[in-house]
């Protein structure tokens, strides 16, 4: 003890209350209360006795768990602010001096606890003895601000229903933000055996839940997706602006555009279908959209490995991909819708229709181009309204799908769009005046792949930019590079390609969107999101979206103890440790032909009297030889050698027997006790490879003729009792044998003992 507030540099008269280890046994205690009284009350100030207790007076020793007990006892005590009282005091003991003369006062009674330090002592019959310092949380617990924004936790455990009943009961108490930063700083990390994850989403007035099992439980490679025009809506940031990373995004983004005259804000809050019927509206919406979610995933640390984008969602991927600043990607936008809106265009459409990239290229009249090969059997195609009028009527009348969808009266990535590209190329070579090289992570959906090699294809240059807009979006060849057990997030303002997604990669690829404009509530869509995505096997750092969370958290925050629930589906078999064993340091086992699982070893009966199997002494040693190792015995195999029985164990009907089963870490050594006396004795070991240990038997071969006589089991055992084996129940294992014991047929009932 004395080593311990060396170390940690503290007075131990500065200690207020001890929690000992206080077994209450004749010897040990004045061994360890007169050694706290010379550490403690050597330099305490008189009239201040140190106070002193042990949680072993309320719930008995709990053998190894007993000092986490201590731990918890004093953490309650400092939650509620109350030392629990120390039950069954009466009368000093005289060989402890303290108790007598005022140096320790037993709290015998419930007592405030007026915080500072406490030492707690276990002791552990091995010759381990620890002495833990813990001082109590002085920090308040604030009045509760609650905000309207709603916020998401996350949960893991052994099973469902301990995933559900977590998040439930936090869901059900009032929002406790420093709590929540709890679970926010657990769930950075997986914790081994949890194969259940799940999350709930807090709003002012309800909560939603999902909770799955975690498959393979490796990260998965992380992709993220750019969509285009069409994800853009009415009132798509409103939602997301009460988070500050997007809010901010977003602020940062409106600066950049309000010397042109564009008022961001507006658009994204208040923006009506005619203002995105101005394509640069879009434009811009979009991207700082998709600047804004980048920024909020990079804040909780989720990365991509691979980055897609689908037409203007390229300029999402230069800005991912560390190509384009932000301040770049929004006026690049910019740059894109103005080109277009002071270029006299011919009037353009654009229509999906359900045909294959190559049926597209053979089908559409000549005045009409493929556009963009969205999926397998998905592509659009861009060309003069009346054009594209005929071919979708023509195709409906086939059974064909096609429908036309909005392009602001533009016919893009076709040649109807091209004479915008000059005046595109020169705003975009002001603004990128040193183009930087794209990384592998970025595949490219607007040039072919084998042009991937060529200049124009290694730079997020104003020739990249003006080709995306000019050339076909090869979209289905981009995600084809997409891994099978990827995790594809689909960044933009609404979820506009799940369905290719979903149809065109595998079945494994889990598919996440942040935003959708079918949802009342985006900024719970997409934390709703982020939980997806933590369940996939990406732990975001979800505290980063609100209020840091100081540590250690205010005394006063609930326990999360309460809303853990643990694995009780299977059984293990353990060895049954008696009183005794505190005594001792041994490991004992009652045995009692009264109890329902003995009963059967009244079956093994010799010479009228019941005697304890051999097989059983063994199985007691293997037993506790797995537990030493923190396993079950079916899990631990194990070589006996030398293995010497001295003698014999009569069980009784009435009473029981106790085993003393010793075994020596280093050597293996065992004995087996009972009444005094060594029983049994032997070498126990786990083999480093258990197949060196398997004796080569070979086959028993059963003859066809028998030269002896055969017996039944009733045969079988009524000659074993003329010999004095007078067995029964389950050690009825033989079912035919032959006089002369040579060939026997014998039944196994999974029981090592019969």
């Amino acid at each position: 003890m004395e080593e311990v507030y060396s170390e940690a540099d503290l007075n131990p008269a500065d200690v207020s209350y001890v929690e000992a280890h206080g077994t209450g046994t004749k010897v040990g205690d004045p061994q360890e209360l007169n050694s706290i009284a010379e550490v403690f009350c050597k330099d305490r100030p008189a009239g201040k006795p140190l106070l002193i207790g042990s949680v072993k007076s309320n719930m008995g020793h709990s053998e190894p768990a007993s000092g986490l007990c201590s731990v918890a006892k004093v953490l309650l005590a400092m939650q509620e602010g109350v030392i629990p009282g120390n039950l069954h005091f009466q009368s000093p003991n005289l060989d402890i001096p303290a108790l007598s003369d005022g140096r320790f006062k037993v709290v015998s009674e419930n007592m405030a606890w007026e915080g500072g330090y406490v030492g707690i002592n276990s002791f552990g019959f091995g010759g381990a003895n620890v002495h833990v310092v813990l001082k109590s949380n002085p920090k308040p617990k604030e009045s509760p601000v609650v905000t309207p924004t709603p916020v998401i936790v996350p949960f893991s455990g052994r099973t469902k229903e301990a995933v559900e009943f977590g998040l439930k009961e936090l869901a059900e108490k009032p929002r406790d933000e420093d709590l929540i930063g709890l679970f926010h700083r657990i769930a950075q990390d997986d914790i081994p055996g949890h194969s259940f994850k799940g999350y709930t989403v807090l709003s002012m007035d309800k909560y939603e839940m999902d909770v799955q099992q975690v498959v393979g439980g490796e990260r998965p490679p992380v992709w993220w997706v750019f969509s285009g025009m069409g994800s853009q809506w009415s009132g798509m940031g409103r939602d997301l602006m009460q988070l500050p990373v997007f809010e901010k995004s977003i602020r940062r983004s409106a600066d950049i555009l309000a010397p042109q005259g564009v008022d961001l804000i507006d658009i994204i809050m208040h923006g009506t279908d005619e203002d995105f019927d101005k394509v640069l509206n879009s434009f811009v919406s979009i991207a700082a959209v998709q600047v804004a979610l980048v920024d909020l995933l990079r804040s909780v640390g989720i990365f991509p490995d691979g980055i897609i984008g689908h037409s203007v969602g390229e300029l999402g991927c230069a800005y991912a991909d560390g190509c384009f600043t932000a301040e770049q990607t929004v006026m690049a936008a910019f740059a894109r819708g103005k080109a277009i809106s002071q270029t006299t265009l011919p009037p353009g459409a654009m229509a999906a229709v359900g045909l294959t990239w190559e049926e597209a290229k053979l089908r559409c009249p000549p005045d009409v181009f493929p556009a963009c090969h969205n999926a397998k059997d998905s592509v659009t195609i861009s060309g003069p309204p009346a054009s594209i009028q005929r071919f979708v009527e023509e195709l409906k009348t086939e059974g064909i799908f096609a429908k036309e969808v909005k392009s602001t009266g533009m016919a893009f990535h076709s040649k109807y769009i091209s004479p915008a590209g000059n005046k595109l190329r020169e705003a975009l070579e002001k603004l990128i005046p040193i183009p930087k090289k794209r990384s592998p992570k970025w595949i490219s959906s607007s040039i072919p792949e084998k042009s991937w090699a060529t200049p124009l294809a290694q730079e997020s240059s104003a020739a990249y930019h003006v080709n995306n807009l000019l050339s076909p979006v090869l979209f289905q060849e981009a995600i084809s590079h997409i891994p099978e057990n990827a995790l594809v997030i689909e960044i933009a303002p609404h979820s506009l390609l799940q369905a290719i997604l979903k149809r065109s990669l595998s079945s494994k690829t889990i598919n996440v969107g942040c935003m959708s404009r079918n949802s009342p509530d985006n900024c719970s869509f997409f934390l709703s999101a982020l939980g997806k995505i933590y369940i996939a096997g990406v732990n975001p750092k979800l505290a980063n979206l609100y209020k840091p969370t100081t540590f250690p958290v205010p005394l006063g925050t609930p326990m999360i103890s309460s809303m853990i629930k643990w694995d009780h589906s299977i059984s293990w078999d353990v060895a049954n440790f008696g009183a005794g064993a505190s005594r001792s340091g041994e490991t004992v086992v009652d045995i009692s032909l009264t109890n329902e699982s003995d009963a059967y070893l009244a079956g093994h009966t010799i010479d009228g009297r019941i005697l304890f199997p051999a097989t059983g002494y063994m199985f007691l040693v293997w037993k506790t030889f797995a537990k030493l190792r923190g396993t079950s015995y079916d899990k631990c195999p194990v070589v006996f050698e030398n293995v010497s029985f001295q003698r014999a164990t009569i069980l009784q009907k009435e009473g029981n027997v106790k085993f003393l089963i010793n075994i020596l870490e280093g050597t293996g050594e065992f004995e087996v006790f009972e009444g005094g006396s060594v029983a049994v004795s032997g070498f126990i070991k786990s083999p480093e490879e258990v197949q060196k240990e398997m004796l080569p038997l070979k086959p028993i071969e059963i003859p066809q003729n028998p030269k002896f006589i055969p017996l039944n089991e009733s045969d079988s055992y009524k000659e074993l009792r003329l010999r004095g084996y007078d067995y029964y129940g389950s050690f009825r294992g033989i079912k035919a044998c032959d006089n002369e014991g040579m060939n026997l047929i014998i039944i196994y009932i999974k029981n090592y003992l019969t």
